[in-house]
C-alpha cells in the first residue's frame, strides 16, 4: 500500500467513503484492512484527524500531531481532554477513553469547528 508521511501528518487509503464535508476534522483510525475509517468510540486506538478525505479506497490526509482542528459532538470547554464519539465527533473525554486531543478552543454545541492540540498514542503501522 502505497503511504506518504509528512511531518504530523501521513496520506493513506480510506476503507470508507469519506469525501463527504461533515467527515472533515472528525477522529479517525486504522482498521484491521489498515486503511483509514472514522473512530467508532472512545475506546479505540486514534490515528487522527481527517484534513482530507475521499471516497473509499482513495487517499486521505490525516493531521496524526500538533495542533489540529476538530469537529465536537457537544458542547465543552477550553482545556479539557477530549475523545471521539461514535460517529467520530470530539467530546469530553471520560475516565476509561482514550484522549485524542485537549480543546484550544470552547465549543457551543454539536458540529462546531474548534482549535485542539492532538494527543494521539503512537501507533505501529506495518
Amino acid at each position: 500500500m502505497a503511504q506518504w508521511n509528512y511531518p504530523n501528518s501521513t496520506t493513506m487509503l480510506a476503507g470508507a467513503d469519506l469525501s463527504a464535508a461533515g467527515s472533515r476534522y472528525k477522529v479517525v483510525a486504522v482498521s484491521a484492512n489498515n486503511t483509514v475509517i472514522l473512530a467508532a468510540s472512545g475506546t479505540v486506538q486514534n490515528l487522527g484527524i481527517l484534513e482530507r478525505g475521499a471516497v473509499s479506497g482513495g487517499h486521505v490526509h490525516v493531521q496524526t500531531g500538533g495542533a489540529a482542528k476538530g469537529r465536537a459532538g457537544a458542547s465543552f470547554a477550553v482545556g479539557v481532554n477530549l475523545m471521539s464519539n461514535a460517529s467520530g465527533k470530539l467530546i469530553l473525554a471520560t475516565a476509561t477513553n482514550k484522549v485524542v486531543a485537549i480543546a484550544l478552543e470552547s465549543a457551543g454545541a454539536d458540529e462546531d469547528i474548534v482549535a485542539i492540540q492532538l494527543q494521539v498514542s503512537q501507533i505501529l503501522l506495518v
